[in-house]
This record gives structure tokens, C-alpha cells and sequence, in this order.
């Protein structure tokens, strides 16, 4: 059985990403089983294999820092509905890797097209993590089918922070999935939460639909419908509450200003509540300060009341 750093012991092959590979392995100092991430080139059978060329280690320090990255992100935010991380190592040969919960269900990509009250439902459950990330200053980068988990549970989780950023960034390249990328990232325009919003509808709308809201016979094609072309309301292709398209089209403005501009404003547009709208602000309480306190209180009063 195969080892990676003499602690997990590899049991299968879990998937692939645009940067790694996911195995379920079995943490022998514990018992658990486990994700194990790791470099895509890196599979069990070529773990030890050297990197030969300048162009290899320069491809592999820029993957190798993505990685790091995602578990650097995903290790400051803490939410049931977001992937657990564990432990993060760098192989003898530079490859470095991170372990993660292992997760019961399968990808949500595997499940479209979905009847409108599931997607309504969702959309619900959603808009709870990202808020949270979005409470506090990250933007997730890669909202898709494929980085959602649908639980045996019937929950979900949102995994895959490859491309997390801090709000509010500068993006120099286009990063993330054609399908789900919001038009201010097309542009290299400044990123926030909005965009994150903008992939969030894309989803919705394959779900419900059974494609995404632009498709073509090229990347080209496709960047350009983000860009310019208003996508068909989902009725054209399937029966939708007309409140849900409403909410989702709203999601896909081109312009981030004319979409909702936040997951609180489409959970209450959808009749729920979110405690993830702000992030979070302390607000200090003073303590035997009495006195001191009452004091203030009279000297406000003895102002009045402004006029005018």
C-alpha cells in the first residue's frame, strides 16, 4: 500500500482539479481516514520522481505556493458548511500536500439539472458560507458544480479555496472557470464579493436549467457572452417560480452594482435571514465606570435637542 510521508496510507483516488489531485488515505498515527491534496503531478506511483528542468521547478514552486495558499485560507475560516483542514507537509521532493475531512456524499455537478425548490434550496444553503467568507474579507474565486459537496445528509460543503483572494483585489489574469466568471474579472477590473454572487447565479441557473447561462464552441465565445449578452431568462428552458428567476437573472447583471450586493440580500429575497451580512464588529462595554457614565449622559442631555 502506497505511503505519503509515512503517515498516510493511500486506499483511492478521489478526484482531480485544475491544480491537484484528491486522495482518501488513512492517517496511521490516528486511525482516520481522510482527503489527502496534493500536486496533480504528484500521484502515489511518481512521489519520488525529481524534478528535472528549470521550467518544472518554476511550475511546480507556482503550484506548490497555490496550494499553500488554499490551506492557508481555508485554515482561517471555520464554518459547518466549509471543508475542515488538518495538516499541511512538503514531501522530500518539494511536493507539498494537505489533508482535509473526508466527505460522505458527491459532487454537485453530478446531480444537475435539479427541480426549482431544490435549487431554492440551495441557494439557501449557499449563501450561509459564502456570506461568512465574505464577513470576513475573502472572496472564494472558483464558485462551481464541482467545489460543492451535497452530503449524504442531504447539507452541503464548499470545498476548493485554490483561488481564494482577500476582498477587493486586482486580478492581472483571468482565473477561475469560464462558465461561472463574473465580468469584472473578464475585464481585470478590481474583485469582491459581487463576483462571487455572479458565479453564485451562473450555478443556480445550470442547476436548474442543465447548462450554464452562456456556452460556446470557444473560450473566446463564451468570455464574450459574459460580457455583452443578456442570458435566457430559465423559463425559456424549464417551469421556474418567477420570483427564483427574478433572483437569479438579478445575480447575473453585468454590472455588479445591479446585483444583489450581498448573500443577505438574496436570502431575504428568498423570505430567510442571515447573521453573515458585516463582518463582525466588537462593541467594547464599559465596566465600573458608573460615575463616569452617568456624568456623560448629563452633559448630552444638557445639550438639547437640534433644531433646524
Amino acid at each position: 500500500m502506497e505511503q505519503i510521508a509515512n503517515r498516510y496510507a493511500v486506499l483511492a483516488v478521489l478526484g482531480e482539479g485544475g491544480m491537484g489531485q484528491v486522495l482518501q488515505v488513512k492517517d496511521l498515527a490516528t486511525g482516520q481516514e481522510l482527503a489527502l491534496k496534493l500536486l496533480k503531478t504528484a500521484t502515489p506511483e511518481a512521489l519520488t520522481a525529481p524534478v528535472s528542468t528549470a521550467l518544472e521547478k518554476t511550475t511546480a514552486s507556482t503550484l506548490g505556493k497555490g496550494l499553500q495558499r488554499e490551506f492557508w485560507a481555508m485554515t482561517r475560516l471555520c464554518h459547518p458548511r466549509l471543508v475542515k483542514v488538518f495538516d499541511y507537509g512538503v514531501l522530500p521532493d518539494g511536493i507539498p500536500f494537505f489533508t482535509m475531512e473526508m466527505l460522505r456524499g458527491t459532487s454537485l455537478a453530478k446531480a444537475i439539472p435539479l427541480a426549482s425548490e431544490q435549487v431554492k434550496d440551495l441557494l439557501v444553503k449557499l449563501c450561509d458560507p459564502l456570506g461568512y467568507i465574505h464577513s470576513r474579507g475573502f472572496v472564494h474565486g472558483d464558485l462551481k458544480p464541482e467545489n460543492i459537496c451535497l452530503l449524504t445528509s442531504g447539507d452541503i460543503k464548499l470545498l476548493d479555496f485554490g483561488l481564494a483572494r482577500r476582498n477587493d483585489w486586482n486580478q492581472e489574469v483571468i482565473s477561475g472557470t469560464l462558465n461561472y466568471l463574473a465580468p469584472e474579472m473578464i475585464r481585470g477590473g478590481p474583485g469582491d464579493a459581487r463576483a462571487d454572487l455572479y458565479s453564485l447565479g451562473a450555478v443556480c441557473y445550470h442547476l436548474l436549467v442543465g447548462q450554464p447561462p452562456f456556452t460556446g464552441d470557444s473560450a473566446v465565445e463564451i468570455l464574450k457572452k459574459h460580457l455583452y449578452e443578456p442570458p435566457l431568462p430559465p423559463s425559456s428552458y424549464v417551469a421556474c417560480p418567477p420570483e427564483l428567476e427574478s433572483i437569479i437573472l438579478k445575480l447575473l447583471a453585468k454590472d455588479p452594482l445591479e446585483r444583489q450586493q450581498s448573500s443577505a440580500a438574496v436570502t431575504m429575497a428568498l423570505g430567510h435571514v442571515t447573521i453573515h451580512d458585516q463582518p463582525a464588529i466588537l462593541v467594547p462595554s464599559f465596566i465600573g465606570r458608573q460615575n463616569e457614565l452617568a456624568r456623560l449622559v448629563e452633559c448630552c442631555n444638557s445639550l438639547g435637542t437640534p433644531t433646524g
